[in-house]
């Protein structure tokens, strides 16, 4: 696999996530307290009684002359029970700032990441993309002109019947695919003031040859999500030629012989993957205008649901397998 070096980042608004989440750490941590206090009265007073008979003794009415022994045990299960609160609180606080952090964090993935986050998408079959595929269907959906949320566009990458093991191997895997949405979109945002270009992720052959199929698969289906708003660039006579190479990859083995383009040789492979990066250049400021003016529209007007309300115990519409509260719900989508 051919990876370039490149730096990850988090967009101007991605603190909508960190504060989403955060707001949640509340209710969280009261369910904990009263996990705990429950806890904490049956290890102290066993089937709900106290250690020893107390009648009608409670810890705002006991006499302290006649029931020193009573107060002395309230005294002692207050304290217990703070201490006990106090580290289980602070525990589940550190636990939910580390996944909050690895959804926004700005580092890119490392190669052991890539490595497991392209295992991953392998071992759940045909159904899902590659790691390459993966690449370009990102640099699509940050090209383009409208925003897709996280819920349309994740059960596309793993398939419709997939489902995580665990809670621990879905906040790794999102966590992972984040920081990478988040690597193309700080390089991509760099294009606008600077030289810049994106270098794609690109699987090698064993002869050394990089086809690039899988990222033009990749970056088409990104296209389909909102087929009607790309037809501006593809059907423009002075602006669509960036995309031209990337369909020419797209179709290279098309079942239909007339979608095909001609053979493409080594060295025309080459000059074809230069284009293509070069076009994702032009791609991404050609739909700045667009997501620029959408984000004035959004801004200003209300928001209006056009699906039905998720509720946050049901099943997140990614496709995760976990709660909505527990996926999409704390990880709002980073716009770009």
């Amino acid at each position: 696999m051919r990876r370039p070096c490149t730096r990850g980042g988090v967009p101007a608004d991605s603190h909508v996530a960190a504060a989403s989440v955060t707001a949640g750490l509340g209710a969280y941590q009261s369910a904990g307290r009263l996990c705990v206090w429950q806890r904490d009265w049956k290890c102290g007073a066993g089937k709900f009684g106290l250690l020893w008979p107390v009648p009608s003794i409670s810890p705002s009415t006991a006499p302290t002359a006649t029931c020193c022994k009573a107060d002395r045990f309230w005294r002692y299960i207050r304290r217990a029970r703070h201490r006990i609160i106090a580290s289980y609180s602070h525990f589940d606080l550190a636990k939910r700032k580390s996944a909050v952090n690895s959804l926004t964090s700005n580092q890119p993935l490392a190669d052991d990441e890539f490595t497991r986050l392209a295992a991953f998408l392998d071992s759940i079959g045909d159904a899902a993309m590659n790691i390459e595929m993966l690449d370009g269907y990102f640099a699509a959906l940050i090209c383009g002109p409208n925003i897709v949320l996280p819920s349309e566009y994740l059960p596309q990458i793993w398939g419709d019947d997939f489902s995580f093991e665990s809670d621990e191997q879905a906040t790794e895997i999102i966590g992972l695919l984040m920081r990478h949405w988040n690597a193309i979109s700080t390089e991509l945002l760099k294009t606008l003031h600077e030289p810049n270009v994106y270098l794609p992720v690109l699987l090698e052959r064993e002869d050394g040859v990089a086809p690039a199929n899988d990222w033009a698969h990749g970056f088409m289906r990104g296209v389909q999500m909102r087929s009607a708003s790309w037809d501006e660039l593809i059907h423009s006579e002075d602006h669509g030629g960036p995309i031209v190479a990337i369909m020419m990859l797209h179709h290279e083995h098309d079942s239909d012989p007339q979608m095909r383009p001609p053979p493409i040789p080594a060295e025309k492979r080459e000059e074809l993957l230069k284009t293509m990066i070069a076009g994702l250049t032009h791609i991404y400021r050609y739909f700045q205008p667009h997501r620029r003016a959408l984000a004035r529209i959004s801004g200003r007007a209300p928001i209006r649901r056009e699906e039905p309300k998720i509720g946050r115990n049901e099943p997140c519409p990614c496709g995760s397998g976990r709660k909505y509260k527990y996926c999409c719900l704390i990880s709002p989508p980073t716009f770009h």
